[in-house]
């Protein structure tokens, strides 16, 4: 295939047991490229052409077209009229940030090593099975008995009940830290006016958000993707972790 990755080009012979092929593919950032200039008609073209299967779900391809940003015609082009590679091979997933991350001015608490015991794993499901409160009340009853610290991550956050829980907790002077998905914070901010609560005048709680790391294509077109994650930390000694609907 002429537009595979060349590592993947390694003979038999020259691979350990313990090999692990790279999950870079050079055909993948072409597929890509194709969807974002063509559309799923040049996307399908090309795997055929390649003879690739196909690696994108329904949902990502249309998140894909859905939320690329594409340069204007005019400023593709470099003033010497030769496309400008600069946003090429090496920035398509940059692993550091050029913003630092904020200060946890609220404070976080000092966890002594060694001195948390031993670690306990318990298995919830919905509806409940052996558990006596379905998960959603497990998250309000964790989050009622924080005293110290809340961290909340969410790709999106529309639950009332949970987010009075916090608010109160803020009120009593719990930290209350919650990093957001950045393309669904409008759901968030709506769901707290719907509440009458301005979460900016909260003064233990502190919301940020974040979005997925940059794409970009050859012609300098780009997307980013997004947290898919959903987790609860209380007082740095219990974690809940997953999502239940």
């Amino acid at each position: 295939m002429e537009t595979s990755s060349l590592l993947s080009s390694l003979h038999d012979e020259c691979k350990s047991d313990g090999y692990l092929e790279p999950h870079y593919k050079e055909w993948y950032r072409l597929a890509i490229d194709a969807l974002i200039e063509g559309g799923l008609e040049a996307y399908q073209e090309f795997l055929s052409k390649e003879r690739c299967s196909e690696f994108l779900a329904d949902d990502e391809i249309n998140y894909i077209l859905d939320t690329v940003q594409k340069i204007p015609q005019n400023m593709v082009y470099a003033a010497d009229n030769t496309a400008d590679d600069a946003s090429s091979s090496g920035t398509y997933w940059p692993m550091e940030s050029d913003v630092e991350a904020p200060n946890l001015d609220l404070g976080w608490p000092y966890v002594m090593p060694g001195m948390s015991g031993g670690t306990n794993i318990e298995l919830l499901f919905h509806p409940p099975r052996v558990q006596p409160f379905t998960i959603k009340e497990s998250v309000r009853k964790m989050i009622k008995e924080a005293r110290k610290v809340i961290a909340i991550v969410m790709d999106i956050f529309t639950d009332v009940d949970i987010f009075k829980e916090i608010v109160d907790a803020s009120t009593r002077g719990i930290s209350v830290y919650l990093l957001l998905d950045e393309s669904n914070f409008s759901h968030f901010f709506k769901m707290s006016e719907k509440q009458g609560c301005q979460v900016q005048r909260l003064r233990n709680m502190r919301v940020r958000t974040v979005k997925g790391q940059d794409y970009f294509s050859k012609s300098g077109a780009k997307f980013h993707g997004k947290m898919e994650q959903k987790f609860l930390l209380v007082d740095c000694k219990k974690v809940m972790y997953g999502t239940y609907r």
